[in-house]
C-alpha cells in the first residue's frame, strides 16, 4: 500500500472522503472532505500531496504553488490543512526553509504539515540501501577518466549520468543540470588537471620583473565548471554523498573540507576498491 494511500485511509476511518483526485507534475494530490450535519452544517478539508520519489525542491515548490492558489481562491480558513507526503528522502530542514521563502501569507504558512514516519532508535542506527541508482559524473576535458569511472558504475549496477551526454530540450545549462540531477543519490566530481592558474601576487611580480620568475606560484586546476558543480552538489545531497577524485598534482579547493577526495596517477580503475567502500558507506548494496 502507498503512503498516499495508506494517509487516505487513515481520514476515511475518520468520515472522510475523497471527491478529488488530480495528478501533478511530480506527484499527486487528493482533496477530502467532511461533511457536518445539522446546525454545525458545513464541511473540513483536508488537501494531501504526495511526491514520488525524492522531495526536491521542484517538488515542494510545485505543490507550495498548488496548495496556496487553492487556499487563496477557495477562502480556506486556519483549521484547513494541507499535507505533504514523500515515497523517498525527506529532508526537515529543505522543507522548512523552501516554506519560508515560497509562501507569503502566515495562514498559509501555519496551515502546512508535513507527514513523516519516525523510526525508533535502533532503526535509525540501521543503514538503509539508497533506493535511486542514478549517479552523476562531474568532469572537466579529460574524456578517458569519464568513460572509466563510467564503466565502472555500470558493471556495478548503476546508471551513470553525464550532463553533455542528455539532450538539450531547449533549455538552458542551469536548467538542463537542476532537471536531470532531481533523482541522484551519488555525484562523482573528477579533478583533472585541466587549466593552469596563479596567485594575482605572483602574477604581477612576473609582469614587473619577466627575470624574476624562479617561483612563479603557477598550479594546475580543475576547470571552473568542474568547481561549480562540485560546490552544487555539496549543497544539494551533502558533502557525504559527494567523492572527488583527483588526477596528479591537480590544486584542490581550499574551502571544501569533509568532501571525500580519493587520488588516483592515470586511471580512475585505480580507486576501485575505495569507491566501492565509499557507496557502502552511503547505503548502498554492492556486490562483487
Amino acid at each position: 500500500m502507498s503512503l498516499l494511500k495508506n494517509e487516505i485511509g487513515k481520514y476515511e476511518k475518520k468520515g472522510f472522503e475523497v471527491s478529488q483526485r488530480r495528478k501533478l507534475k511530480y506527484g499527486s494530490r487528493a482533496f477530502l472532505n467532511k461533511k457536518r450535519k445539522g446546525i454545525l452544517a458545513g464541511s473540513d478539508h483536508v488537501y494531501l500531496y504526495f511526491a514520488e520519489g525524492n522531495c526536491t525542491v521542484d517538488s515542494l515548490h510545485e505543490c507550495f504553488r498548488d496548495y496556496v492558489k487553492i487556499y487563496e481562491q477557495e477562502g480556506f480558513s486556519e483549521e484547513d490543512r494541507g499535507f505533504f507526503i514523500c515515497s523517498g528522502t525527506f529532508e526537515e530542514k529543505l522543507f522548512r526553509r523552501i516554506r519560508k521563502l515560497s509562501i507569503e501569507n502566515e495562514n498559509v504558512r501555519n496551515s502546512i504539515r508535513a507527514i513523516s514516519h519516525h523510526k525508533s532508535s535502533k532503526e535509525k542506527m540501521e543503514l538503509k540501501p539508497t533506493s535511486t541508482k542514478n549517479m552523476f559524473i562531474v568532469h572537466g576535458k579529460d574524456d578517458k577518466s569519464k568513460l572509466e569511472l563510467a564503466r565502472m558504475l555500470e558493471k556495478l549496477g548503476f546508471n551513470p549520468i553525464i550532463l553533455s551526454e542528455q539532450p538539450d530540450k531547449g533549455r538552458t545549462l542551469i536548467e538542463k543540470l537542476e532537471q536531470e540531477t532531481l533523482d541522484v543519490g551519488y555525484a562523482f566530481v573528477i579533478l583533472t588537471p585541466d587549466d593552469v592558474g596563479m596567485e594575482k601576487e605572483a602574477y604581477e611580480k612576473i609582469v614587473a620583473d619577466p627575470r624574476d620568475q624562479q617561483s612563479s606560484g603557477l598550479c594546475y586546476r580543475a576547470r571552473q565548471n568542474v568547481i561549480l558543480e562540485l560546490g552544487y552538489f555539496v549543497g544539494k545531497i551533502g558533502r557525504n554523498k559527494v567523492c572527488c577524485l583527483h588526477k596528479g598534482n591537480v590544486e584542490l579547493p581550499s574551502d571544501i573540507h569533509g568532501v571525500i577526495y580519493k587520488k588516483f596517477i592515470e586511471s580512475v580503475d585505480e580507486c576501485y576498491k575505495p569507491i566501492i567502500d565509499e557507496l557502502r558507506a552511503a547505503g548502498y548494496e554492492i556486490r562483487v
